[in-house]
Parts: C-alpha cells; structure tokens; sequence
C-alpha cells in the first residue's frame, strides 16, 4: 500500500467513523504497516509491533528488527514490556542510542530503586552520557546531583575491624537489634548495635548509615554513610533527601541533630517499617514501666495484671488491623500507630490508678446500653470503611469482651475502689466510643 493511503487510513481512524467502518480501516492501517515492516522499513517494524500488541507472539519479534536496525524507540519499547531485570539491557540500549525516556529507567534499575544492588559507576556512566547529549532534563537537577555524589561515595567498605567476627555472627542471629540501640530504658550498647546490624544477612544499610552519619560507636564517617545510604534506596525521593542531608552534614565533625533515615522517608512501605520501628522501641519501655510499677505487688495481682497484659495485647493488636482501613501505602503505619496509641493510653491509666487517680465511676447496665445500641447501629449500616466490615468487627468485639473481663478482675482485685462492674463499665464506655468512632468519625 502506498504512503497517500496509509496516511488517508489514519485520517479515516482520527475522525471516529462507525464501529464496522473503524474496524475495516484499522485492518487496512495494520496491513500497511506489516507491509513496509516486510519492506524493512524499522518505524513501520516498530509500529506494527504496537498495533499486535505486546501479548501477540510476534510483536516482539517485529520490534527487535526495529532495534536491530539502531531504532532506539524499539530497544525502550522492548525493555517496557519485558519483565523485572530482564528490561533493563533493552532500556540500557535504548539509552545509549539516546532515547530519552529511557534514562530515568536505568537510573532507577542502578541506583535510586536499587538497594543493595546499585551500580553507582554504571549510573553515573549514564548520567554523564544524558548531558553529554544535552539532555539534563530526563531526570531533575537533584537526581543529577545525587547519581554524582553517589559516585563520589563509592562502594560501601565496612572497616574489618568493624566487622563481626564468627562468634558475633552467632551471637546476634535471630536478636533484635534494637535491644542495643539508643532510645530503650536500659543500658546502650552501640558496639553491640552496630555488629547485631553487620550481622544480619544482607545487614540494612539504611540503618547502618545512621551508625557512621551519627558517629554511633565509631569515629563519624560521612563519605561511608553516603555510601551506605546510596546502596539502601528503593525510593528515589527519599534517596534525594538523605544524600542532600548527608551531603550538607559531610564536613562536619558531629551533627547537631542526629541522622535519621525515618525523617526523610515518604513512601508507605518505608513509613510502615519506621513505625513497626518506632513501635518496637516504645513497646520496650511501656513494658519496662509496667514491669517497674508491678513489681512489688502481691503474687496473685501480678498473675491478674500479666493476664489483663495479654488480653490488652490481643484486643489492641486485632483492633489496629481490623478497624483500622487496610487499603492504601500508609495501611502498617497507621496500624502501628492505632495499636500504639492505645497501647499509650493503657499504661496512662494504669500509671494514673496506682498513684491513686481511678477513672470515673460508671454504671454497667447503662454502658452496656450505649454500647449495645453502637453495635446495632454499625453492624446494621452499609459500611463504606474500606476492609472494615461487619466480619472484622465482629472479630475485634470478641478480643474486646476478653479484655473488658479481665480488666474487671484485676482491678477489683488490685484497686478494689472500683468494683469489678465499674471496671467493665469504665472499659465498655471506651469501646463504645470506638464503635460510635467507626460511624461518625467527626464526633
């Protein structure tokens, strides 16, 4: 078919003529284009693989012979449809020919979505390769300035005196490295930090740069912590950000505020480790002081008040997950930070009752009232809450009614100003709130 009416098929397409016509005609512009592909003819090779499909067998035939011939648009399209690592030569290709959506893919694979795997040498080869060619727009002036300073950094050598021996690779298998780190109730061992870390397999080397930013154990070691944060990213807006910070800090010979990975993170998954994080600290010293202030109590009481302990955990826990909204990147991060605050606020109480500030006296049979009366409300609505449903709700009662009695028996028992109805009162009064939170969160 000749060029005029390959042209005169793509005019008919633009103007939208009836279903049956658009089908004849599209037939039409795909037979031309699988002419001129036989023809040699790359850009038709190439279109012509689009209008198969990336799913037709042959499609991606017909856009390598595109490539083949030096298209560079058929390397990139080749690379776009290929499957995890296996895209990243085509888009290399389509790279080195000067294609310049391509850029920010390689840049991606070597460097900002890396982790531990980065190239920093191979993304810096290309990043000088895009300005060679005039093409500083591909990625912004920051993702530049960050693939050079990367570079700079180099590969991130751990001192070997540094490094945990054998005997400390066994030592720390399976601990949790937060036990030694800064922030806990007890006795800060940053050596331990810093080897438990070392030994993890592969270590987070996000973690490690906050040890060598911050000077944790060892001499500061910005250019190392550089390094480190530059082989840790899978997040190219929060790689930017740390080696900015890292960067601005590197002359200097201790930080003012310290280094903290959590502080420029922006992504879901990033956020929902930082809480988990976060969470595990705060869960340290909760326990350390309620195990302070039971301490001294009767035998009978501190088997009561671990009893309650437990249920709280279950209740908080089954809550944080099943009537917090799952859907969306930030769904662990407001998890941990539902089951923390309520977790916060357990402690508050039984802090406030034993230096002698009980709550409120309630009567049961009314807030068993209120609550009833919640229930029936949220369980018999249309729920548009995301994954809260009524199944969820009803798990997370179950857990509840298990809490509500054992705060009954222990705080009769251990602060028996209150009877055992007005703790289950005082407990139900809380739920309540809960439920009516579900259905009008504005209250």
């Amino acid at each position: 078919m000749h060029r005029s009416v390959l042209v005169a098929s793509v005019i008919v397409l633009l103007l939208r003529p009836s279903m049956a016509i658009a089908q004849v005609q599209a037939g039409a512009v795909t037979e031309a284009l699988r002419s001129a592909a036989e023809r040699g003819n790359a850009q038709a090779q190439l279109d012509y693989a689009k209008a198969l499909g990336s799913q037709h067998p042959d499609a991606r035939a017909w856009a390598q012979h595109a490539a083949d011939q030096g298209l560079a648009e058929a390397w990139f399209w080749l690379g776009y449809h290929a499957p995890g690592d296996e895209a990243t030569p085509f888009y290399e290709r389509a790279a080195d020919a000067g294609y310049p959506d391509a850029f920010e893919h390689v840049f991606d694979r070597w460097l900002f979505r890396a982790d531990g795997r980065a190239d920093v040498a191979r993304a810096k080869r290309y990043a000088d390769l895009a300005r060679s060619r005039g093409l500083n727009g591909v990625v912004s002036d920051d993702a530049f300035a960050t693939i050079d300073r990367c570079a700079e950094a180099g590969a991130p050598v751990i001192p070997a005196s540094h490094r945990p021996s054998p005997d400390d690779q066994r030592r720390f298998a399976g601990v949790a490295c937060l036990a030694f780190s800064e922030g806990l109730g007890v006795a800060k061992d940053l050596v331990a930090y810093r080897m438990c870390l070392l030994a993890d397999d592969p270590p987070d080397n996000n973690w490690l740069a906050e040890v060598y930013a911050n000077g944790w154990g060892v001499p500061r070691h910005p250019r190392l912590a550089l390094a480190l944060a530059c082989h840790g990213s899978d997040v190219p807006a929060e790689l930017i950000a740390l080696v900015n910070a890292l960067w601005a800090t590197r002359e200097q010979s201790s930080l003012d505020e310290p280094f903290r990975f959590c502080d420029h993170v922006v992504s879901g998954y990033n956020a929902g480790r930082c809480a988990a994080r976060d969470e595990e600290l705060h869960a340290a010293r909760r326990a350390a002081t309620l195990d302070a202030l039971s301490a001294a109590w009767p035998p009978a009481h501190v088997e009561a008040f671990a009893r309650l302990r437990e249920a709280a955990h279950e209740f908080f826990s089954t809550r944080a997950t099943e009537e917090v909204d799952m859907t969306g990147t930030m769904r662990a991060a407001l998890a941990f930070d539902e089951e923390a605050t309520l977790h916060d606020a357990f402690v508050d109480v039984v802090r406030k009752a034993a230096g002698g500030v009980l709550p409120p006296r309630a009567d049961l049979r009314r807030a068993d009232a209120a609550l009833n009366r919640a229930y029936r409300e949220v369980m018999g609505a249309e729920l548009d809450l995301g994954t809260v449903t009524h199944d969820s709700i009803r798990t997370t009662q179950r857990t509840w009614l298990a809490y509500r009695d054992a705060w009954g028996t222990f705080g009769a028992l251990h602060f028996p100003q209150r009877s055992t109805d007005e703790w289950k009162a005082w407990a139900t009064t809380a739920r309540t709130r809960q439920l009516r939170a579900l259905m009008h969160p504005e209250e």
